[in-house]
């Protein structure tokens, strides 16, 4: 009996162990209502992240994106619309190619465009560039993508270049490493700094440009 009484206080004994291993909250995991992130190396990194979109996000005016009629969503339409209240040249570390094509997707997105920024890391190998993609519909057939080259600058102004799909440059455009359907989407990948064009224009008084 004593043998008996001596294996049964063992065996409760680690059930209890195991019962303490497997149920009770391990104080290395951090319960939340929507999320349970364990303590590891990656989770300040997490963490930081979800809050590093949360305040690119908060410098985004609102409402950013506002519909404006426009009769032509076709190419004929996009040069019109393109070559429609673009008023400030290009300003290299202040309204460069990353303000520039996210103003001018803005403006197309808010005429009925399907437009889109594209980024690359290394564009042609000579560092980070931003230009801007617009799908035109056509009857019967698969929208064509149109690009725009945002830098395209002459003395005293500027003038975008729009690249057809037909061109030999439609190629190199479109090698880029991330496209964008909104700034929103952009802002939570990218640097917002080299894309708030709303710091050097004043977004009401754009806004209200038809």
């Amino acid at each position: 009996m004593g043998v008996f009484l001596k294996y049964a206080i063992i065996a409760a004994a680690a059930i209890c162990f195991l019962a303490c291993y497997f149920f009770i909250p391990d104080s290395s995991i951090k319960y939340g209502p929507n999320f349970l992130i364990e303590n590891s190396n990656d989770s300040p990194l997490y963490i930081k992240s979800i809050s590093s979109q949360e305040e690119n996000l908060k410098g985004i005016p609102e409402p950013y994106y506002t519909n404006h009629t426009w009769p032509y969503h076709s190419a004929y339409g996009l040069e019109l619309a393109v070559g429609k209240g673009f008023v400030k040249p290009y300003d290299l570390g202040e309204f460069d190619c990353g303000e520039m094509a996210s103003f001018i997707q803005w403006r197309l997105k808010n005429y009925g465009f399907d437009a889109k920024i594209c980024v690359s890391h290394n564009f042609q190998g000579i560092g980070g560039h931003a230009w801007v993609a617009v799908d035109i519909p056509y009857d019967n057939s698969a929208p064509k993508r149109y690009y725009i080259e945002p830098t395209a600058s002459a003395t005293g102004g500027f003038n975008y270049m729009i690249i057809r799909p037909s061109s030999g440059y439609a190629r190199v455009y479109g090698n880029y490493d991330a496209i964008y359907n909104s700034i929103y989407d952009l802002a939570k990948k990218e640097p917002p700094s080299e894309y708030d064009w709303w710091t050097e224009l004043n977004f009401t008084e754009m806004s209200n440009r038809k």
